[in-house]
């Protein structure tokens, strides 16, 4: 009697166990599955990285050459030009027309938001990019009534974060990965609902009592 209420606990334990194991493996598959649309327009990237590095290089670092070409003469002929290059605040002005830019190749795109998903992804899209916008804007209008300026560090956080919302958007110029974004939505839903069942069947001992 003795014994078989020991494997009767050692079961219940071993259970408690698998009940716990998978339902955090639930919580980490739900957690991951409801991210993973939110980056399925990178696939854009992934099907054309050369068109994306040439959007880098012309959009961003052909962009700002008239700022770092400058920076790296005067560093050659050791003539300071910094205080002269970023006291009209050029990295806030650069990051509203690199945003602008990105809204306006990559937001209006013909056949898109075929989906509430997709449209949600461009809606937040848009959403990110007009508070952007604002408070960049905020900054270059407080520079011209303000005889302090935006300090230098400020204006290449303020572009970092720029780059990173236009990258971002970049992936929404094509439409194609719309398509499969539904889907997949669908079939990770089910995959949860099937670990919930097995997380469920786990809780009961072979008795089929709960645990």
């Amino acid at each position: 009697m003795e014994c078989e209420k020991i494997v009767i606990n050692k079961q219940k334990n071993k259970n408690v166990f698998n009940t716990i194991y998978v339902k955090f493996m639930k919580s980490k598959e739900y957690i991951k599955n409801r991210f993973k649309p939110w980056f399925a327009h990178f696939r854009t990237i992934k099907n054309n990285p050369f068109k994306f590095v040439m959007w880098i290089f012309i959009s961003i670092i052909i962009s700002l050459s008239s700022l770092w070409l400058p920076l790296l003469i005067g560093l050659l002929i050791s003539h300071d030009v910094s205080k002269e290059i970023f006291e009209p605040q050029p990295l806030i002005f650069f990051s509203i027309v690199l945003i602008c830019d990105a809204l306006l190749t990559s937001v209006c795109i013909e056949g898109s938001y075929s989906n509430k998903m997709s449209t949600t992804i461009r809606g937040l899209s848009i959403v990110i990019a007009i508070i952007a916008l604002v408070i960049f804007s905020s900054f270059s209008v407080i520079g011209y009534f303000s005889v302090d300026k935006l300090a230098t560090s400020a204006q290449f956080i303020c572009l970092c974060i720029a780059i990173i919302v236009s990258i971002y958007i970049y992936g929404l110029r094509e439409k194609d990965w719309e398509k499969d974004v539904s889907t997949v939505t669908k079939k990770q839903d089910q995959e949860v609902n099937n670990m919930s069942e097995e997380a469920d069947s786990l809780s009961k001992t072979p008795e089929g009592e709960n645990i």
